[in-house]
This record gives C-alpha cells, sequence and structure tokens, in this order.
C-alpha cells in the first residue's frame, strides 16, 4: 500500500510538473484560479494561512524534526525516527532545487490586492 502510494504522488508530482513547464493542461488554469482565489480571499484566512505556511519552512521544519527525532533517540533508544525525518527533509530540499529551476516560475501575484472591483490580479489591471 504505501509504494503504491509512493507511486501514485510520483507520478501526480510528474505530471504536474510537466504540464507546468510545458504550460499544458493544469498549468492553463492557474491564472483562473489564482485570480478566483484572490478575488475570494479573506485577510483573516490569509493571516492563518501564512501562518501554516511557516510551519512549513525549513525554519520550523529542521529543529522540530530535530526535536523529535532526538525524543525517540533519547526516550525509546531508536534513531530510525529522526534518521526518517532528515532523510525526508533532504530529499524535500533536494526536489526544491531540482525542480525550481526546472519550472522557472517567478513570485506568484496572489499577494498582491485584485483591481478594484474586478478580482483581477494586477498584471492585468489597465491603471495601478
Amino acid at each position: 500500500m504505501t509504494v503504491a502510494a509512493g507511486i501514485l504522488a510520483s507520478w501526480a508530482f510528474g505530471g504536474l510538473t510537466q504540464d507546468v513547464v510545458d504550460h499544458d493542461e493544469t498549468a492553463l488554469a492557474d491564472p483562473h484560479v489564482t485570480a478566483w482565489v484572490i478575488a475570494h480571499r479573506a485577510d483573516w484566512l490569509t493571516s492563518v494561512l501564512k501562518v501554516l505556511t511557516w510551519l512549513g519552512s525549513t525554519a520550523f521544519i529542521i529543529p522540530a524534526g530535530l526535536g523529535v527525532g532526538l525524543y525517540f533517540a533519547i526516550r525509546h533508544r531508536t534513531w530510525r525516527p529522526l534518521v526518517l525525518l532528515a532523510a525526508a527533509v533532504a530529499g524535500a530540499i533536494g526536489l526544491y532545487d531540482i525542480v525550481k529551476p526546472l519550472v522557472g516560475r517567478g513570485a506568484q501575484a496572489s499577494t498582491a490586492a485584485p483591481c478594484k472591483g474586478t478580482g483581477h490580479i494586477p498584471a492585468d489591471c489597465d491603471a495601478r
């Protein structure tokens, strides 16, 4: 079951990456989805999601992983969780460093305010 989930996740990741690189299928919907999310966002939810985003950063994940791994090393006398967490973080950083230059996408306009009354991203506005 775990192997099947890994294969499925790899297939989905590869397919999405291919769509973004080649500007195909799924990537074509991205500007429309981004504009819709910007038009319907709420300030309180943006603040909550910024915190959740920070919880997924390496600035949080590495110390938290070390803490959890050391807990298991000391309390349960096993290094396996620490090694698995370190391998997962290293793999994620490695994938990030490989895929980001391949995809070549700049910063998204999702942090900018929509144009007045239109809900379009600022790049689509006639006047700023």
